[in-house]
């Protein structure tokens, strides 16, 4: 419970920054999202109960700062783990980089298209002016920053740990 408790502090810390900071600078470091990528490395690294939870209260927080309809970006997080989660399980099963980078690409791939469909959906039934417009330029400097990121957090992962050869290695 207490690494919960400290795991959920983190990801309250990283909506913080994706929200206040992230959110106000040029384009490449604004379409960065913090959140999907930590999300998507918990999905890979932790048990599947856990990694949903903390992907349902991160999109939680991550909703009071949305101004699309609320429960869009939560279930568009927790869609992608369980999408990414599946094919871990099931196809990417060799733990490697390049099968880590994949499921990342695919993962943020999926949010994206989620989201944009909710979002479609809504305003198609509701017409208005739409609160996101899909930018290409945009989509493809995230698909790039979360890569780098996960990258990144693949290297300190596995410098701290030596192996990565379970779920349970790191978060137990």
């Amino acid at each position: 419970m207490t690494r919960f408790l400290l795991l959920f502090l983190l990801m309250l810390g990283l909506v913080i920054i994706q929200v206040s900071f992230l959110s106000s600078w040029p384009l490449p470091v604004k379409a960065l999202n913090l959140v999907l990528t930590l999300v998507i490395f918990f999905a890979l690294t932790m048990p599947y109960s856990r990694a949903l939870a903390l992907t349902f209260s991160s999109g939680l927080l991550l909703e009071f700062y949305s101004i699309n309809f609320f429960g869009l970006v939560s279930l568009s997080l927790v869609l992608t783990v369980i999408l990414v989660h599946f094919l871990f399980e099931h196809f990417f099963t060799n733990r490697s980089l390049y099968a880590f980078i994949g499921l990342v690409l695919i993962g943020t791939l999926s949010y994206n298209l989620i989201f944009y469909a909710g979002n479609f959906l809504v305003h198609f039934f509701q017409p208005r002016e739409w609160a996101h417009i899909f930018y290409p330029v945009y989509f493809f400097w995230q698909l790039a920053l979360n890569s780098l990121i996960f990258v990144i957090l693949f290297f300190v992962f596995q410098l701290t740990n030596r192996r990565l050869a379970s779920h349970t290695t790191f978060f137990k």
